[in-house]
C-alpha cells in the first residue's frame, strides 16, 4: 500500500491501492494473462506436468524410440515438444534441433526416393514407354539411382509440413506440444499449426542424430518414418496424394 496527499490545504493522507487484472482462462487479446496460465498449451497442458504425470513417457512411447534402443533424457524430449512461441520463448525451446533434424530427413527422403523403380508413369511422363526406352536411356537413373524422382510430388509430399503434422497427429502427441496459437478461434492454417508439429518431429530426429549418433538417426528415420507403417510418413503421404488426386476429379 502507498500513501499521497490529496489537495494543499487538507493534508490527510489516503490509501491508494493499485491492482491489476490478470486473465484466466481461453486467451484474450489485450488482456494479461495470469503467468500460471501462460505456460499451458493450446489444451490445457501445464508445462510442468510433464514430468510429474507420466507425459514424457507417452511421448517417447509414441514416437516408438524404445524399438531402437533410443533413450534421450526427459529435458531434451520436454524441449522437442516445446515451441518457440509457448511462454515468449522462457522454456527450451526446439527450433535449432528442427533445423538440424530437417535437414537430416530431407537427405534421408532423397535417398529413399532416388531407391525406388522407376515406374510406367515415370516413362510416360518424358514421353517414352517401357517396351521403347530403357529408364538410362530416358535420363531417370544414373548409377542405378532414380534421379527422376527428385522433386516430384510424391517425394515432396512424403516430408511435408502436412504430412509430418499428420506423423505426429496419428500417434497422438498433438496434446502434449507446448505452443502458442496467433488466434485461438481461428483455423489451424492461420493459426500454422502443422509447421509447429513438424518442428516436433525434425526436433526428434535431431536430437536423435546429435546425441545418438548418424547411425542411429538413418535406422530411426528410414525405418520409423520411412517404413511402412500405417502411420509412417510414407504411408501418410500415399494417402494425402491419394486424396488429393480424389477432390482434383470431383
Amino acid at each position: 500500500m502507498s500513501f499521497t496527499k490529496i489537495g494543499l490545504n487538507l493534508g490527510t493522507k489516503f490509501g491508494v491501492r493499485n491492482g491489476s487484472y490478470l486473465h484466466v482462462g481461453t486467451r484474450v487479446r489485450g488482456l494479461k494473462r495470469d503467468p500460471a496460465e501462460s505456460l499451458r498449451n493450446p489444451h490445457g497442458l501445464h508445462y510442468d506436468s510433464l514430468s510429474k504425470d507420466g507425459h514424457l513417457s507417452t511421448a517417447k512411447k509414441g514416437l516408438n524410440l524404445g524399438k531402437y534402443g533410443i533413450d534421450l533424457p526427459d529435458h531434451i524430449i520436454t524441449q522437442c515438444l516445446t515451441h518457440k512461441s509457448f511462454a515468449q520463448g522462457i522454456k527450451p525451446y526446439n527450433q535449432k534441433l528442427s533445423v538440424i533434424g530437417g535437414h537430416f530427413v530431407k537427405y534421408q527422403a532423397c535417398l529413399h526416393s532416388m531407391e525406388l523403380p522407376v515406374s510406367q508413369k515415370q516413362l510416360l511422363e518424358v514421353g517414352q514407354s517401357e517396351a521403347t526406352m530403357s529408364p538410362e536411356a530416358a535420363g531417370l537413373l544414373v548409377n542405378g539411382l532414380n534421379f527422376g524422382m527428385l522433386g516430384k510430388g510424391s517425394s515432396k509430399m512424403l516430408i511435408s509440413k502436412q504430412s509430418s503434422a499428420e506423423f505426429i497427429l496419428r500417434r497422438n502427441l498433438e496434446k502434449l506440444v507446448f505452443w502458442n496459437k496467433r488466434d485461438m478461434q481461428k483455423s489451424h492454417k492461420y493459426n500454422g499449426e502443422y509447421t509447429v508439429l513438424q518442428t516436433v518431429l525434425n526436433s526428434v530426429v535431431g536430437s536423435i542424430y546429435l546425441l545418438q549418433g548418424q547411425e542411429k538417426a538413418t535406422e530411426y528415420v528410414v525405418h520409423e518414418l520411412f517404413g511402412n507403417s500405417p502411420d509412417s510418413l510414407t504411408k501418410i503421404s500415399e494417402d494425402l496424394l491419394t486424396a488429393k488426386d480424389t477432390a482434383e476429379k470431383i
